[in-house]
């Protein structure tokens, strides 16, 4: 059984691997119970970005600071608001991004497309987590 260090890297590699056999070169975690399963992060605001190559960011307001610094400590953090827009944006094409299609809203996926530089297109991803 995993240890409490090694269950997130573990979940996230699990997670990469099926984002690769997709043609998925990232996925974007928005639902917080899966940032949470994937990170450990308890916070009521983030996103989490998972590379196929097992790389991630995770990011949240600064209300949260300390809190993910010591939840989070193997992933690099970007504080700021609406979190996933944030990660999205440096995110450069060309670069398929996963979202959680099951848990987006129409206007959150149009906020979303917004936010996506040239090259990066947003496709839907269900079961995944």
């Amino acid at each position: 059984m995993a240890t409490a260090d090694t269950q997130y890297p573990d979940r996230r590699r699990a997670v990469a691997a099926e984002l690769a056999a997709q043609n998925v070169d990232s996925i974007l975690v928005t639902h917080l119970t899966h940032v949470r399963y994937l990170s450990g992060f308890s916070g009521s605001n983030a996103a989490l970005l998972l590379n196929k190559d097992h790389s991630a960011r995770i990011s949240t307001d600064g209300r949260y600071t300390t809190q993910i610094a010591e939840e989070v400590p193997d992933i690099d953090c970007i504080l700021g608001r609406p979190c996933a827009d944030t990660v999205l944006k440096e995110i450069t094409g060309p670069h398929r991004v996963g979202y959680e299609a099951d848990y987006l809203t129409v206007a959150e996926y149009e906020r979303l497309q917004q936010a996506c530089g040239e090259g990066v297109e947003l496709v839907p991803v269900r079961g995944t987590i």
